[in-house]
């Protein structure tokens, strides 16, 4: 029984997927974010220039991002199981290096390689949770999934801010992180349902060579006017989280513009994350009653004035207040986009759509750092925040608009909308 991002589960006790994936990666967020949100000032007290640290994240976004169309292939032949399991344990081992390096070019070049990682197994995360329950339930999955993680984005950083920084040896906090991702991918391998009943028929490979490959690759990317959704909102929500909570920008602004210590700036990240809190409880319901594209639309719109007043000088209150509202935004549009790309790639071959673009989006988000940086370089630290909150503005544009198609997709949620006549 197909269950390709279109059909009900076919395979038994694939639900527990869900809350098994949510509490692993609970924990891996917990650890990591004790210390993670200051990497760019790590890299900086080793000796990393400023454009150093701004290439190290474009590195880390492209490819990354690049990589993410070999893990959808992978993951639609092999299944999601194996794509997160294992590569969460080969990072964990990565991190335990990590930890014994010393320059900032080693800890650099292994923070990309941890991220090529992250790159392969990240579409298996959307195909793993679509896949595992029927299709109206999907957004109620990926909202439960963001509500289990979500403690850990608060708790992560304080553990960091009152714990870890100031008592805790880097070798010592970056070990400690390795270890939770070898036990949590080898208890993700112990729990994991693999939810595809066809992967054997996913496995075959089309006549005609490389270049027949290579344009059944760029066919499952833009081959539909979803598929084409699909691309343009990833590389947008891709770019502005690039320029904010998965980038260097907010922690530098925080740092040489408002002059706040490393422990504040965690404190920024832990706080701010009860707003990712507050949202998980309501962001379903939003959701299933204007339809998952609105609420995308208006987590961009909140996220993206949050990261531009944050170019502001504002203080720790000021900036403790805009956190909160950030990681409103982000919580509201990431449940939303996750419901709504799955539906955009239903299909065989979802994983690869997935994958390819965000293959294209981290070209694209290589690009837009390197503007990020040139701004930041003419007009000031907080000029990748107002280029951030132009994306996001633009993406929900496009998040908002319908193709006639999207209304008999599977998976489609919330009440049923007039279909457009035509569009420009």
């Amino acid at each position: 029984m197909s269950t390709a991002l279109g059909a009900r589960p076919g395979v038994a006790g694939a639900r527990r997927n869900v809350p098994v994936l949510g509490a692993t990666s609970g924990v891996l967020n917990l650890a990591v974010l004790s210390w993670s949100p200051i990497i760019p000032i790590l890299l900086e007290r080793r000796g990393a220039p400023a454009f150093g640290v701004v290439v190290t994240y474009a590195l880390v976004n492209l490819l990354g991002a690049i990589m993410q169309y070999l893990g959808g292939r992978l993951a639609d032949r092999h299944g999601a199981k194996r794509l997160i399991a294992l590569p969460t344990t080969f990072a964990g081992l990565l991190w335990v290096v990590m930890a014994f390096t010393q320059g900032w070019q080693a800890m650099a070049a292994l923070y990309v390689l941890i991220n090529i990682i992250f790159g392969i197994q990240s579409p298996s995360f959307t195909t793993l949770i679509a896949d595992s329950v029927a299709p109206a339930e999907r957004v109620q999955a990926f909202n439960l999934y963001q509500f289990i993680i979500s403690p850990a984005y608060v708790a992560g950083p304080i553990l960091g801010a009152l714990v870890v920084l100031p008592f805790v040896p880097p070798a010592v906090f970056i070990a400690g992180t390795g270890a939770c991702y070898v036990a949590m991918g080898l208890t993700r391998l112990r729990w994991f349902v693999e939810p595809r009943a066809d992967l054997g028929a996913a496995r075959s490979r089309a006549p005609g060579g490389l270049a027949a490959e290579a344009r059944a690759a760029w066919a499952s990317i833009i081959g539909t006017p979803a598929r084409r959704r699909l691309l343009l909102v990833t590389v947008g929500v891709t770019a502005v989280l690039a320029l904010t909570v998965n980038g260097p920008f907010l922690s530098l602004v925080g740092h040489r513009s408002d002059g706040l210590s490393e422990r504040s700036i965690e404190l920024l990240f832990g706080v701010g994350a009860v707003g990712m809190v507050a949202a998980s409880l309501f962001t379903a319901a939003i959701a299933r009653r204007i339809g998952d594209g609105p609420a995308l639309a208006a987590g961009l719109v909140v996220h993206g004035l949050a990261a531009a007043a944050f170019a502001l000088r504002l203080g720790l209150v000021g900036a403790l207040v805009l956190f909160v509202v950030l990681y409103a935004g982000f919580q509201t549009g990431s449940v939303a986009f996750g419901s709504r790309r799955s539906a955009w790639a239903a299909g065989r071959d979802a994983g690869a759509a997935i994958g390819g673009a965000s293959a294209v989006a981290g070209i694209a988000v290589f690009l837009v750092l390197s503007l990020a940086g040139a701004l930041q370089g003419l007009l000031g630290r907080g000029a990748p925040l107002l280029l951030a909150a132009a994306l996001a503005f633009a993406t929900a544009v496009v998040a908002l608009r319908r193709d006639p198609i999207e209304a008999a997709m599977p998976g489609r949620v919330g009440p049923p909308r007039p279909v457009m006549a035509s569009r420009s």
